[in-house]
């Protein structure tokens, strides 16, 4: 299946969006050994993480309509943030992919939300630090998370993403406050 899988993220994806898919999957497996997870499911994950990347607003919409996915007012308004969602459907409909964790893992890559599995925060703390990425404070995050304390780069990783919205004067998904502030409930620091 790994081979179809790669052929026709090819095909689907812009050949940037493809690279930066594998980096992500690298990475992910990486912070799954390193925490503890199962690393095939992290392999998966991160490969399809992306798969409706390409897509847009118009044809993200559609086919949220089609497959009556639930979104909310902030994905529908913001709809970059639903291809993370119509992603895991498709791995659902079209590769079969049926483990819980995974598909949570690729819905909520984008929003996050409290209480996510440790897969889940896996794939979205790769996403973040893959090898390419360049932003204020990258790096920290890169090392604490290799370091294997994956809560606290969750944190660094949200923090900075709703810093960057704010600086941007966008919309933050409430997803991402709630999941922050579990984060700090939980004495994360």
């Amino acid at each position: 299946m790994k081979n179809r899988v790669l052929i026709e993220l090819e095909e689907r994806l812009k050949r940037s969006r493809f690279h930066h898919t594998l980096r992500v999957t690298d990475t992910a497996m990486e912070l799954a050994k390193d925490c503890d997870e199962d690393v095939t499911k992290a392999e998966i994950a991160g490969l399809f993480h992306d798969l409706a990347k390409n897509l847009n607003d118009e044809e993200l919409l559609a086919y949220i309509e089609l497959h009556d996915l639930e979104i909310d007012d902030i994905v529908k308004r913001n709809l970059y943030l639903a291809h993370g969602m119509v992603a895991a459907d498709i791995a659902m409909r079209e590769y079969g992919v049926d483990d819980e964790d995974i598909l949570e893992a690729i819905w909520y890559h984008t929003i996050g939300r409290a209480s996510l599995s440790k897969l889940a925060k896996i794939i979205y703390v790769a996403d973040y630090i893959e090898p390419n990425r360049v932003m204020n404070g990258v790096e920290a995050i890169r090392q604490v998370a290799e370091s294997g304390n994956l809560d606290k780069a969750l944190l660094m990783t949200v923090e900075n993403q709703i810093t960057y919205l704010l600086t941007g004067h966008q919309e933050i998904h409430p997803n991402a406050l709630e999941m922050r502030n579990e984060l700090i409930r939980n004495g994360v620091k």
